[in-house]
């Protein structure tokens, strides 16, 4: 709730031969959810985050919900997880920032991930996320 937050610091060496000084402003942002696919080799695919349209081209795969801007880190108990598929809510996973999504049989051509996350200690910590995925079998 409040602006942007000023951090200034000054510092010198014993003797005081060398000084120096920096400033920083820090303004508060809207926390938000990134979806990016995990690969079992090489880890989370940071370079290419999913979105609407995105082809799987697997018969499975894991996605990594990564929050940014929330005070918690992914994973912790702090975060409440609210996933969803095709709208319908599913149980949060154990890892509760990681969803397997397999293909079975009679699937159709597209699937629909929303997720949403609140703190539970942060009020104003909420985001949603959502992609629709283009399923190639």
């Amino acid at each position: 709730l409040e602006g942007a937050e000023n951090i200034e610091v000054s510092v010198s060496s014993v003797l005081g031969n060398y000084n120096a000084e920096g400033k920083v402003s820090i303004t508060p942002t809207n926390p938000k959810i990134v979806f990016y696919e995990k690969d079992p080799v090489r880890g989370i695919k940071y370079n290419e985050a999913i979105t609407d349209g995105f082809l799987m081209q697997k018969s499975a795969m894991v996605i990594t919900a990564l929050p940014y801007f929330f005070s918690a880190l992914p994973g912790s108990s702090d975060l409440k997880y609210g996933w969803l598929i095709n709208n319908s809510a599913i149980a949060t996973p154990e890892t509760p920032n990681n969803l397997t999504i397999k293909v079975g049989s009679g699937s159709g051509n597209q699937a629909k991930i929303a997720l949403s996350i609140e703190s539970l200690f942060k009020i104003f910590q909420t985001a949603s996320v959502s992609a629709l995925l283009n399923i190639q079998q």
